[in-house]
């Protein structure tokens, strides 16, 4: 597990708290199963809840959740929802102005993303204010073609088949997308959620699966190639040896 993770609990309770698992207050026996959020800070670093020098006993305490911005707060809810118990959010999970810290953890990432039971990536939300629970396109009546099955009864039932011609496009203006450093929280994964705005997207290292029935092919799946993957981590080390 990462160093630190924010532990949302299963149930409704009001706060969060960040925990550190290897320490000897939370010693885990074994390791314990988290998700990872990728998501856009937005341009207004100012609205960003994040874990510094000041915060940090604090943010152990309890981080209430309306403290937490829109993005953050719904990545608690989809933990709760899964029953995943810890989730890492960079902004909470690395001391933000310690050098130090940010150093060490920042070049983790391929071990945080790599290890994650399940990356929540937020792919239509420009800011962590945004969020990205709520009404999808594709689940609006204009994504929805009616059409008439007969029963064995007899009887002429309606039904609605979501067109999603535009699905297969949801990355190319994703605000995630348009990110260089989120490029390895999109290739580290073994299993990702897509919120993309339109519909939910799974995908994983055999399979990508969405709500419409549009993305089927395994072209998809050529991002997630294992020497493409390994390219990315040590992109990424460079990267971070490049800031020290």
């Amino acid at each position: 597990m990462p160093s630190r993770v924010l532990y949302v609990g299963s149930n409704q309770g009001y706060c969060v708290f960040l925990v550190e698992p290897r320490s000897s207050e939370i010693l885990l026996c074994t390791p314990a199963p988290y998700a990872a959020l990728s998501y856009c800070w937005g341009s207004d670093q100012m609205v960003t809840l994040t874990t510094t020098k000041s915060t940090y006993e604090e943010h152990r305490r309890g981080i209430g959740l309306d403290l937490l911005p829109k993005t953050l707060k719904d990545a608690v809810i989809v933990c709760r929802g899964l029953k995943i118990e810890y989730l890492w959010i960079d902004a909470l999970c690395i001391v933000q102005d310690d050098a130090d810290d940010w150093r060490y953890e920042s070049a983790q990432m391929q071990e945080v993303y790599g290890n994650s039971y399940i990356t929540i990536a937020a792919h239509q939300a420009e800011s962590c204010v945004d969020g990205f629970l709520g009404q999808q396109s594709f689940g609006q009546p204009a994504w929805q073609r009616p059409f008439y099955v007969l029963i064995g009864t007899g009887e002429s039932i309606k039904m609605h088949l979501p067109t999603g011609s535009e699905s297969w496009k949801w990355r190319e203006g994703s605000p995630l997308m348009r990110r260089g450093w989120t490029l390895q929280e999109a290739l580290l994964p073994r299993r990702i959620l897509y919120y993309t705005g339109h519909e939910l997207v799974w995908e994983c290292d055999t399979k990508i699966l969405c709500e419409c029935g549009h993305i089927s092919d395994p072209v998809y799946l050529r991002h997630r190639d294992p020497v493409l993957k390994t390219y990315t981590e040590i992109s990424c080390n460079i990267e971070c040896a490049a800031r020290q």
